[in-house]
């Protein structure tokens, strides 16, 4: 699918939304529904390919990634996905999400990611209800 150079998304509701459509491709992007979100275009960006995740950028030079909840990652971009990838899990505790970053900087030289990113839900939750 080809997409033009700037895309303008319009969020479905004036909360703080997850959901938005595309008018020129006429598709809604919901990050809560894989079906909706996980299409290598949304990801890929609109500059002919010259946009890319970080950890598409690490694997294509060789570097050995791995990803923990970050939107996005468990998609497939310009063929390459990170060597490590954990899916989204709304209710996983801190202690083990921190348990499995941990485990990945523990492997030895060779399996061990060069390259590491997480996302932690529980910190947007807790600016979201003002505690931070």
């Amino acid at each position: 699918m080809a997409l033009s150079e700037s895309i303008a998304l319009f969020a479905i509701s004036n909360t703080n939304s997850s959901i938005y459509y595309d008018p020129e491709t006429m598709s809604v992007f919901d990050i809560t529904n894989p079906a909706k979100s996980l299409a290598p275009w949304w990801w890929e960006g609109t500059s002919g390919g010259l946009v890319e995740p970080i950890w598409v950028t690490a694997e294509q030079q060789g570097i050995i990634s791995a990803i923990h909840m970050w939107p996005g990652s468990e998609s497939v971009i310009h063929g390459v996905q990170a060597t490590y990838v954990d899916r989204f899990k709304q209710f996983e505790s801190l202690s083990v999400k921190v348990d499995r970053i941990l485990s990945w900087i523990d492997m030895d030289d060779l399996s061990r990611p060069g390259f590491l990113a997480a996302y932690v839900p529980d910190i947007d939750v807790l600016f979201s209800n003002g505690i931070c």
